[in-house]
């Protein structure tokens, strides 16, 4: 039994390794969030600051926040969502308030 099972993880191990690593890479980054005076650059983050991602930039007058309480289930907890959008476009959105955008967009909190 011990031979069999050997020969399995010797088999199924690298596999199992690298499906692990790439996992990781593909939900391992962040999303930031900087201001520069009349505009506002998101972009994501991967391990680093210097490994940068789909950065875009935005005019802080085109931006709205919305913030949507959905009211829990069974267990009665409620989930808050917030959304950034650029006119129409959804830019980032997250589980969460919108006063964590307080710091770099006082002005959408109004």
């Amino acid at each position: 039994m011990r031979y069999e099972l050997n020969g399995f993880f010797r088999d199924v191990g690298p596999i199992a390794l690298i499906s692990a690593a790439i996992w990781y890479l593909c939900f391992s980054f962040r999303i930031v969030i900087s201001r520069n005076q009349d505009s506002v650059i998101i972009h994501r983050q991967f391990l680093a600051p210097q490994i940068q991602y789909l950065r875009r930039e935005y005019s802080v007058d085109s931006l709205t926040v919305d913030q949507v309480t959905h009211s829990g289930g069974e267990d009665g907890k409620s989930t808050t969502h917030t959304t950034l959008y650029n006119n129409e476009e959804v830019i980032v959105k997250y589980i969460g308030h919108k006063r964590k955008l307080k710091h770099v967009l006082p002005e959408l909190l109004n």
